[in-house]
């Protein structure tokens, strides 16, 4: 398994904060926040606040924004775990909620104040880590995303909500219920453990007969796994797959070059060939399609794709 560790690309720190006879229901569940932070500071609160008192009776309620470049993970990927980092600086909280993770997908980067009503409706969790495991000092910790969190990673930009488990259960606070999370000085992480696919090439094929053609591929490197099958596919419309008729060679431990027979071929009609190789991370084919006529003397083209 292979290991990627990702600092966010950019934080948003969202906070509604009421004033004096606003209702909780009303600071928690508007459109748009009033306060809006970046990364650049250096600790911010998630979670929600009741203030009592003569000129301090008052909500408010704060949730974060993350946006990760994942754009260093292979073409082909299996994401076996991953997790989130933040670094927690100070619990100051009297109740202990679970830090969130949400689907993130409408917020926008840099942040705008109605991100804070974009995340009013994200209440499924991607992941939880609950305050009562707060650290004895300031530091990491790290929060598992399970399956339907890790099913949002793609090898591009992902956006993860954070809410106070309190906040999505629109559970009015009565006292302090917070934490500060460090943003800048020590940034939110995303951590991928993974397997990937391995990687192959095709050369032009030879032996071109009227029933019979040999492919030729070259497996350039086996990823991070068994490889379980390679060989070649072929068919007559262009792109084939595994879907369409093949040769399986079986595994292979290491990288190398490889021949199969296409069989069965009808003379005179075109066929387009390529390479492919299979492992824990799915399959993957050749950059590179031959085309060739069957019985047709030898003469093929190269097709990118």
């Amino acid at each position: 398994m292979a290991e990627l560790t990702i600092e966010a690309e950019s934080f948003t720190y969202l906070q509604n904060r009421g004033t004096t006879g606003v209702s909780y229901a009303t600071i928690h569940d508007a459109a748009s926040g009033n306060q809006i932070g970046t990364d650049s500071e250096n600790a911010r609160e998630l979670g929600q606040i009741y203030i009592p008192g003569a000129g301090q009776d008052l909500y408010r309620v704060f949730r974060f924004g993350l946006k990760f470049d994942c754009s260093a993970l292979p073409a082909i990927f299996t994401i076996t775990a991953a997790k989130i980092q933040l670094y927690a600086h100070s619990d100051n909280s009297s109740v202990d909620f679970e830090v969130t993770v949400v689907n993130g997908d409408d917020l926008d980067f840099p942040g705008v104040i109605a991100d804070y009503g974009e995340l009013l409706d994200e209440v499924t969790s991607y992941g939880a880590w609950d305050t009562v495991n707060w650290p004895g000092a300031a530091s990491y910790i790290d929060i598992n995303l399970n399956s339907t969190g890790i099913a949002l990673i793609v090898d591009g930009v992902v956006k993860f909500g954070l809410r106070s488990s309190r906040d999505i259960a629109k559970t009015t606070p009565t006292t302090l219920e917070y934490g500060y999370f460090s943003p800048l000085s020590s940034p939110p992480k995303l951590v991928l453990t993974y397997s990937f696919a391995p990687t192959v090439t095709q050369q032009k094929p030879s032996n071109i007969q009227a029933t019979v053609a040999t492919g030729h591929g070259n497996i350039t490197s086996v990823g991070d796994g068994t490889v379980s099958q390679h060989g070649h596919c072929w068919n007559r419309t262009g792109t084939p797959t595994t879907s369409d008729s093949k040769t399986e060679l079986g595994a292979a431990s290491a990288v190398g070059a490889f021949t199969s027979d296409m069989t069965d071929l009808q003379s005179g009609q075109r066929y387009y060939v390529r390479s492919y190789v299979t492992n824990e991370a799915g399959t993957a084919y050749s950059s590179t399609t031959w085309s060739f006529i069957a019985g047709g003397g030898g003469r093929h083209i190269a097709l990118s794709g």
